[in-house]
Order: structure tokens, then sequence, then C-alpha cells
């Protein structure tokens, strides 16, 4: 292990000149809006003695209306012959359509 650190020592310590002339002449792009989610402002990059500081303030995006996509489904209950109504009083309310019974029972 004392090898291989001293060998990723050696190699930071004399590949940071190359790497930092390569990227100072390259540009980075930074989107503006991610995902769609928000958008990122006031960008700002400071070197601190062997790191790099980023800052930026996140404005989030509202979320765009689902409601206008979405339609009640519509659902055919004619195929049944019972009905069931829970009742708020813990009442239970079956109809039988065929031979229009009611009955009602109590669950509580």
């Amino acid at each position: 292990m004392t090898l291989l650190e001293g060998l990723l020592k050696q190699g930071l310590d004399e590949g940071r000149l190359p790497f930092n002339n390569f990227i100072s002449n390259q540009s980075i792009i930074i989107p503006n809006k991610v995902f769609g989610l928000f958008e990122l402002e006031d960008l700002t990059l400071k070197y601190h003695d062997g790191y790099i500081e980023a800052g930026l303030t996140p404005h989030f995006l509202p979320i765009p209306s689902q409601r206008a996509a979405y339609e009640e489904p519509v659902y055919d209950y004619s195929m049944y012959n019972q009905e069931t109504i829970v009742q708020a009083d813990g009442f239970v309310d079956i109809i039988d359509k065929e031979e229009g019974v009611c009955e009602r029972e109590t669950f509580l």
C-alpha cells in the first residue's frame, strides 16, 4: 500500500500542471435548466488551496398541471347484481337489483 500511495502522490503531483493547463483552455457548458425541475443561477467557481468550490442558486420550477391530461375513468357496473353502500354511521346497505330487496347490516 505504501508503494501504491507513493505512486498516486507522484502521479498527481506531476500531472497537476499539465491538467491545469489543459482544463484552463476548455470551456465548461453548464445547463441553466436541469431535468425540467429547476433553473441554475449565480454560478461561481473559486479555487482554494487544493480544491474547487462551486456555488449556485437553484430556482425550482412549478410542476406542470397534470389535471388537464387526466380524464376520470368511466366504469360499467351493469353486469353486477348487487350494490353495496357503506354508510357513515357504520351500517352497510346491500341492494339486490334483480329482486329489488335492500338489506341493512352493521359491522360495528
